[in-house]
């Protein structure tokens, strides 16, 4: 059978829409990093330990959460946390912590404390919400724990930061900014060692 130009640009045609329709939709990764730089003030050289990091199951998943309202969310399918958010969230805050003190002793889960840990800090993220043009919060909480892990005090923490833009890339680096203020706070408020 003869195939005439006018068939030839119907096959193609239906090629093209068969392809098309097989073809999922581009997924983005994202991680969350480290922004801050060393504080003279705030050089510690203690053996500190970070415990596994809790947060809330809504956005303990690999999609990006989006709040909407106070009542509903949204998950952003194509847009992916690279590795798990707790496990980012944990690693920021120490990174941050060394960063910021100059110490190279902070250490996180799934390093063990070493023998003579100082302190230990147990922390729960309450919030993780992100608004697209309007910003993110994050609420944290945390206790200090002496080298008997005994609680020495807790601390409460809520930090807004306002995205420069509507893109998920503006509130990544919100939520950048907001994990550096944390850090911040939990140096400012690290008790006195007791032995």
């Amino acid at each position: 059978m003869k195939i005439t130009p006018s068939r030839l640009i119907v096959l193609l045609a239906a090629l093209l829409l068969s392809l098309t329709g097989c073809s999922s939709p581009k997924e983005y990764f994202y991680t969350l990093s480290a922004t801050t730089t060393p504080n003279l003030q705030w050089q510690t050289a203690r053996n500190i330990y970070i415990n596994p990091i809790h947060i809330p199951a809504s956005v303990d998943r690999p999609p990006i959460v989006i709040q909407k309202t106070p009542q509903q969310v949204t998950l952003l399918e194509q847009r992916l946390w690279a590795s798990p958010l707790k496990e980012q969230i944990l690693n920021v805050l120490a990174l941050n912590l060394t960063r910021l003190s100059q110490n190279p002793n902070i250490n996180t889960w799934p390093q063990l404390p070493v023998k003579n840990t100082e302190l230990t800090i147990a922390m729960q993220v309450l919030r993780f919400e992100s608004m697209p043009s309007q910003g993110i919060t994050l609420e944290v909480q945390w206790t200090y724990l002496d080298h008997n892990f005994q609680s020495i005090s807790t601390q409460h923490e809520i930090i807004q930061e306002v995205a420069s833009g509507n893109s998920i890339d503006a509130l990544i680096v919100a939520h950048n900014q907001a994990l550096a203020t944390l850090a911040a706070k939990v140096i400012q408020t690290l008790p006195a060692t007791r032995h």
